[in-house]
């Protein structure tokens, strides 16, 4: 996306969603799909990162490998840019990075503020994996009805996705590229999961986790920044 301009939150829905307010962003790039199960095996290949908890003997279950890669917590998501940026930065000319919460929700409803990021009708099964209909993840790419009009994937449902920010109140203030709050230990997560309930699939809607815990409806996407002066380091 160029750098843009677009009003931030929800007037008349959840009260953590408010107040609405202006958000101005410079230019980025977002992953089409979250990080998959067999981009977190090419990662743990080269680093002494870890498997997540729920694959069997650290191995990726047959049949999963383009699901979503969940049970990572914050931090070793933040890891995991930390290395795409030494390994492809340079070759790229910038900086990979967890996305804030205002570069998620800008992808998510674009600058005509759509309720969901396929638009505004209600999810559907055909849109999105969530109420639990399923008991787990499905791919990533399961859900091509369900894209925003830019192409992006899964923005709803199967994994709720970690963002750079610290969890905090909305201010009321016109921002340039903010990333959240200035202390704490939750961060922001976005897009609901495979359990998640159709209202919380909404662009707007946010809720907290601690950067430390992991969960099997929690994964995340990247963002590329061309100057590395754009994009915050943060160190876990």
């Amino acid at each position: 996306f160029g750098a843009t301009t677009f009003n931030m939150g929800c007037a008349d829905r959840d009260p953590r969603e408010r107040p609405v307010h202006r958000v101005e962003l410079s230019p980025y790039r977002i992953a089409r799909t979250p990080v998959t199960n067999s981009q977190w095996e090419a990662y743990l290949l080269e680093t002494d990162g870890e498997a997540p908890s729920h694959w069997f003997g650290g191995a990726v279950a047959p049949g999963t490998e383009h699901h979503p890669i969940v049970n990572v917590s914050w931090d070793a998501a933040n890891a995991f840019c930390r290395w795409l940026t030494e390994h492809w930065g340079a070759a790229t000319g910038g900086r990979f990075a967890l996305p804030t919460e205002a570069q998620w929700e800008r992808a998510a409803k674009g600058t005509e503020e759509r309720t969901y990021p396929w638009g505004e009708e209600p999810p559907s099964p055909a849109r999105a994996n969530f109420g639990a209909r399923l008991t787990r993840t499905t791919p990533v790419d399961a859900h091509p009805s369900g894209a925003t009009p830019d192409g992006i994937l899964d923005l709803a449902g199967n994994a709720w996705e970690w963002c750079l920010d610290l969890y905090g109140d909305y201010s009321k203030q016109r921002q340039k590229d903010p990333t959240g709050a200035s202390k704490g230990n939750a961060r922001v997560t976005r897009g609901g999961s495979f359990r998640s309930e159709g209202d919380r699939l909404r662009c707007t809607y946010r809720q907290s986790r601690h950067q430390h815990r992991t969960s099997e409806r929690a994964g995340f996407r990247v963002v590329w920044m061309a100057d590395p002066r754009d994009t915050p380091i943060v160190q876990s």
